[in-house]
């Protein structure tokens, strides 16, 4: 029973009981981190059991056939954690990661559609089943009421490969909320010719580099940032789960790989590959999970995190082995924002923390934001994905990386500094340089190191 798990049985309820009680009824250790710790993986547990339950009857009725459960993106927002099983049960049964999403071609004002999300889920799916197919089974669209066609074309084009690049291996749009069948297109997007023309022409170019987007996928990503489900339950996800989008967003401008890593993960395979890890606000981490940090941050790993440590055990108790600050150790304010990340992931880059790669940046060499991109090496031939998501276009320029290229996308050839066009995307193979050209050489390297100070890019890094 789940009540064994508690030291105190006194007078000892759960949520249920109390499910239509006036709040001051309410037991006060209900809420707290303990009791519900330790409740929420109850359920948890009861749910993935049942779950496990109805693939076993359905392989007993039709063996072989893929399951897939279907889940959409509110698992990013503080208050779900007790309302749906967490995705590393899930993969655990299913065949297939499936997912819903909804994206929107106004998001905040300053970027021409929805992101992080829904790439987001796609990733922290893809990171957490590798070895499973992801498919985003109803992607709904929302327009901008003055959204123009030429914006249309570009938002679905758009969606579509960013799908693509950050995992997802089916893509199904959505056909309209209040579609009667699948020939009612009066509330779907694809009442607009240049929606439907767009989801056709992604959908060749994507297939015709299924080859090359399948090794970007299965390409190791040198940064990972931890998926927490202790800091997920405590406080119902405040403030990590911010945080942790917030730092999702940050590393997806910088252009290099990004994975996420479970605490799961960390216990049962450390932090093999990884050479920078990023903690969002995360006031609870798994204690196995953290003792294999502290393992990795001792054994000389790079680490990003915010100025507030890392200070509760699963439970919320405090613990006593707290994080070393190292000369590889990255600060970020507790409250950090996209822009913290993004340039605490520069900071690292510029130290020599990670490997080498072509990436975005401006005139004075730092890198943008609501530019997303990601360069990937496939059988010794640099790519790099780019899309501007911003509403007007931008000049960019390109770090250690060749000045030319072709668009294996769009079919053309490119060089930089290049205009990037809004929701254009890119996917750039690059020249081969010469010999005698280096992309840039140890000197260039450490002056650019050291000319990135704390205050500039507003991180700070600790050195010994």
């Amino acid at each position: 029973m789940w009540r064994s798990r508690f030291v105190d049985f006194s007078g000892i309820r759960t949520e249920w009981d109390y499910a239509d009680a006036p709040p001051q009824s309410v037991p006060a250790y209900l809420n707290q981190p303990p009791y519900r710790y330790d409740w929420e993986m109850f359920k948890q547990q009861q749910e993935t059991a049942y779950l496990s339950r109805i693939c076993g009857e359905i392989g007993a009725i039709a063996p072989g056939a893929p399951i897939q459960l279907v889940t959409d993106e509110t698992l990013f927002e503080t208050g779900k954690a007790m309302w749906r099983i967490d995705p590393e049960a899930e993969a655990r049964i299913m065949s297939i990661m499936g997912s819903t999403a909804a994206a929107s071609s106004q998001n905040n004002g300053r970027l021409s559609v929805s992101f992080p999300l829904p790439s987001m889920y796609v990733e922290l799916q893809r990171s957490i089943a590798p070895d499973k197919p992801v498919f985003a089974t109803d992607l709904q669209l929302r327009f901008d009421a003055g959204l123009y066609a030429g914006g249309r074309y570009g938002f679905v084009r758009t969606l579509l490969c960013e799908a693509a690049i950050r995992g997802a291996n089916a893509v199904a749009l959505h056909a309209g909320v209040g579609a009667h069948s699948i020939f009612d297109l009066s509330a779907s997007p694809f009442a607009y010719p240049e929606c439907l023309e767009a989801a056709g022409v992604a959908s060749l170019d994507l297939n015709r580099l299924a080859d090359t987007l399948s090794a970007m996928q299965e390409a190791p990503a040198e940064i990972a940032l931890l998926w927490s489900l202790s800091s997920k339950i405590y406080k119902e996800g405040a403030p990590y789960l911010e945080s942790l989008t917030n730092a999702y967003e940050g590393c997806s401008y910088f252009g290099l790989k990004v994975r996420f890593i479970t605490e799961q993960q960390c216990v049962e395979n450390g932090l093999e590959g990884i050479r920078l890890l990023i903690l969002p606000d995360t006031p609870c981490i798994l204690e196995p999970a953290y003792k294999e940090i502290v393992r990795f941050v001792e054994a000389g790993g790079a680490l990003i995190r915010p100025v507030r440590p890392t200070i509760y055990q699963e439970r919320g108790i405090t613990r006593h082995i707290m994080l070393e600050q190292t000369s590889k150790t990255i600060l970020v304010d507790s409250g950090g924002g996209v822009k913290d990340y993004l340039h605490a992931v520069d900071v690292a880059y510029a130290q020599g923390f990670l490997e080498k790669h072509p990436h975005l940046v401006n005139e004075l060499g730092y890198p943008f934001d609501g530019v997303v991109s990601r360069a990937v090496n496939v059988n010794g031939v640099e790519y790099l994905y780019v899309a501007n998501l911003r509403n007007a276009p931008l000049q960019a320029g390109l770090a250690d990386g060749a000045v030319s290229g072709f668009d294996v996308l769009n079919e053309e050839p490119v060089s930089f500094p290049l205009l990037l066009e809004p929701l254009y995307p890119r996917l750039i193979r690059f020249d081969e340089l010469p010999e005698s050209q280096p992309s840039a050489t140890e000197e260039e390297a450490s002056a650019q190191a050291s000319s990135k100070t704390a205050s500039e890019s507003g991180v700070s890094s600790s050195r010994e």
